[in-house]
């Protein structure tokens, strides 16, 4: 959805723009330690990105209130620095998200995380989740530090061509009535 500008202690959670363009693709898809567990190939093209990123735009216009995708950009610095995503699924809305290596492991995603899922909450989602590898430990720490909880393991995954037979670990917070 767009139009849902949020704002964390240290964070502003902006819409998906081409503005950062050059941020994301710099910084984030066209790294392959960052996108090492995505299940996209990093992206080698800043056009063809852009033209994901459009497409992506119009697709969130045309979904009602089913989509969802911030930029994470700094307060005190205007660079996108990643991306989190919120889709509807039929067990809840799930959460994807991505970091510049720079800010990985500084509490970053741990506090825009807190802070969507809450969002989430307020908005009548009753369940959000999450899906990682079994050997991306940062992101299933960071999920069991958002209060996520492991509700189901998959195996033999294909995550993309060359990661098949993977572990996946899905983890899950209810809200509260």
């Amino acid at each position: 959805m767009f139009g849902i500008h949020l704002e964390t202690d240290n964070f502003y959670l902006k819409d998906f723009d081409l503005k950062y363009a050059e941020d994301i693709f710099d910084g984030c898809v066209s790294q392959k330690d960052v996108m090492q567990f995505l299940n996209f190939e990093p992206y080698t093209d800043l056009d063809e990105y852009k033209r994901f990123m459009q497409c992506t735009i119009e697709r969130i216009r045309q979904k009602n209130n089913t989509e969802y995708r911030w930029l994470i950009i700094p307060k005190n610095r205007d660079i996108a620095i990643g991306i989190i995503s919120a889709n509807e699924y039929a067990l809840g809305y799930k959460l994807g998200y991505y970091i510049r290596k720079s800010y990985q492991g500084k509490g970053v995603m741990s506090e825009v995380m807190h802070y969507i899922i809450q969002y989430l909450f307020s908005v009548g989602v009753k369940t959000v989740f999450s899906i990682h590898d079994a050997e991306n430990i940062a992101s299933g720490k960071l999920m069991d530090k958002c209060g996520m909880k492991q509700i189901a393991v998959e195996n033999k995954h294909t995550i993309r061509p060359g990661f098949e037979n993977r572990t996946m670990i899905t983890k899950a917070i209810y809200k509260e009535e």
